[in-house]
């Protein structure tokens, strides 16, 4: 109860055996995607270091679209042409579908695209020397 009231209170925990076990939540928390506690580790990691390179910073928000990409139903073995796809001869439903029912295409197509991105676009010069850059993926759904 002590323990509690402290958290509510916002003041440092005094209790030994708790703050224990809060840490080794917290070292089991890091290694979990998506975990708060991974996001708190990363968050330092960025700082830390955006301070060790004393970099301009670009946020960039990459979401490919694999709902209606030509690539992506490519991916799950859908035998398309790509160069002339014509999105209509495939309906909303069946796009879904075919991504629920191949969803390691979906994540294969998705670290491709990205990975070409950041090869052509930040690793290529497009920004200048790509000196360092912090690229998490958080799932969407």
């Amino acid at each position: 109860m002590t323990t509690a009231q402290e958290a509510a209170k916002l003041k440092p925990i005094s209790n030994a055996a708790v703050k224990k076990l809060l840490a080794m939540v917290n070292m089991i928390g890091t290694k979990d995607p998506g975990s708060e506690e991974r996001k708190s580790h990363l968050l330092a990691w960025l700082k830390s270091a955006t301070i060790y390179h004393s970099l301009l910073q670009i946020f960039i928000t990459l979401n490919p679209a694999d709902n209606i990409s030509p690539i992506a139903l490519f991916y799950t073995g859908e035998r398309i042409d790509v160069k002339s796809f014509y999105p209509q001869l495939y309906t909303a439903g069946h796009r879904l579908k075919t991504m629920l029912d191949n969803p390691l295409s979906v994540v294969e197509h998705f670290r491709n695209t990205i990975n070409t991105i950041l090869k052509t676009m930040l690793k290529g010069g497009m920004f200048g020397e790509l000196v360092h850059y912090h690229g998490p993926i958080e799932y969407q759904g």
